[in-house]
């Protein structure tokens, strides 16, 4: 392991983020394909970062820092749900109707999202200007530049590994209590996510602190964190083409293919929840072979 301090790690990953921002910002502003969901993901990973290393900096400064980045990544947000509905929908219509599938059915179905999609992708080059967000970008490269960091951060590097596995058996203890309860998934999916976030920040090139045993959490987290997205992903759909039902049959089309493209959604989603035991496992066995 490099001999450096805590601080510099964490730094070196943030400055890193900081300049993915920056090119990834410029794509998404622009509408090209996969721009919003680039640019939406660094900045959720500079959230959890500074989340999960919180301790190292001062604590106004990171709070102000992740605000102006959860305002920036709700907009995004909505332009990239809409997106991802469009996937889904595109995927089991050819699933469902792989030859020809009715014109109106994608009209109804996808139009609407497009149109969506399309809407919020104007919102966010509206408010991209706005003083507020136009300041929150200017803190974030300030945090960067000179990072407020506090005495615990001159700590070495290698308690890092620490801080990653405390916060995995956090989100293995959560996982476990889920998978028993059947409880909301929503909470457990960010905090994989966030996990995932911060070990690999750390196992990426600069600081690369750790090698295989901790890329083997984020690799483990990330499963976790797809399967309750696909889960959720599909529930959504459901809900959609339940929407997109009602307005064919009031319109005296024929309905039975948004009953097969709702079966093929509610089934995605179930096999999902199914292979959430398993996830849960490779993290806990992840977790063992970091922590020795």
């Amino acid at each position: 392991m490099k001999d450096i301090t805590a601080g510099e790690a964490i730094t070196a990953a943030i400055r890193d983020l900081v300049g993915q921002f920056d090119e990834t910002e410029r794509a998404a502003l622009a509408g090209e394909p996969d721009g919003v969901h680039r640019h939406r993901t660094t900045v959720r990973r500079l959230r959890n970062v500074l989340r999960v290393f919180r301790d190292l900096f001062d604590e106004s400064a990171v709070a102000k820092t992740r605000a102006g980045l959860r305002e920036w990544g709700t907009a995004l947000g909505v332009v990239r749900d809409h997106e991802v509905v469009i996937e889904f929908a595109a995927a089991l219509l050819r699933e469902v109707s792989p030859r020809s599938p009715e014109a109106r059915i994608p009209a109804r179905l996808v139009k609407p999202e497009r149109e969506a999609a399309v809407a919020a992708q104007r919102r966010i080059v509206e408010i991209h200007d706005l003083e507020r967000l136009r300041q929150a970008r200017i803190q974030l490269h300030a945090f960067a530049d000179d990072p407020p960091l506090l005495p615990a951060s001159e700590a070495p590097a290698s308690a890092v590994r620490q801080t990653l596995v405390r916060a995995a058996q956090r989100v293995l203890r959560r996982a476990q209590r889920s998978t028993r309860s059947r409880q909301s998934p929503h909470t457990l999916r960010k905090r994989a996510r966030r996990l995932r976030h911060a070990v690999e920040a750390m196992t990426a090139e600069p600081p690369r602190l750790f090698g295989r045993r901790m890329s083997r959490i984020a690799k483990a987290a990330h499963r976790l964190q797809t399967d309750l997205g696909d889960q959720r992903d599909a529930l959504l759909l459901v809900t959609r083409i339940e929407r997109a039902r009602v307005l064919a049959r009031r319109a005296g089309e024929e309905v039975l293919v948004y009953d097969e493209l709702a079966e093929a959604a509610q089934t995605l989603a179930d096999d999902r929840e199914r292979a959430l035991p398993e996830a849960v496992g490779k993290l806990a066995t992840a977790i063992s072979a970091a922590a020795r």
